[in-house]
C-alpha cells in the first residue's frame, strides 16, 4: 500500500486515484474450520475477537472506498496492535 503510493506520486500519476488497506482478522468463510485458531473460543467469545461475517466485511470495504479511509482495521479493535 505505502510502496504503491509512493510510486504513484513519484510518477506523478496520484491525481483522482485514492487507496484503501483493508486488515481484516478471520473471516467466516469455513476456511478455517477444524484448525486450532476455532479452537480458541474463549478469545473468540469474550474478547471480542470472533471470525468476521464476510458481509459486514465487504461493507466495511465498500465504505471506506466511498470514503477514501486509508486504512481499516477489521474489528476496530485490532488498530491498538498495530501501533
Amino acid at each position: 500500500h505505502d510502496t504503491l503510493n509512493l510510486e504513484l506520486i513519484e510518477q506523478g500519476i496520484k491525481d483522482g486515484i485514492s487507496m484503501s488497506c483493508v486488515n481484516p482478522y478471520f473471516i467466516n468463510t469455513g476456511m478455517f474450520n477444524g484448525t486450532i485458531t476455532t479452537k480458541w473460543w474463549v478469545l473468540r467469545k469474550f474478547c471480542g475477537f470472533d471470525f468476521l461475517e464476510p458481509e459486514y466485511v465487504a461493507n466495511q470495504i465498500i465504505y471506506a472506498i466511498q470514503y477514501e479511509i486509508p486504512e481499516v482495521f477489521l474489528p476496530d479493535i485490532m488498530r491498538i496492535g498495530w501501533l
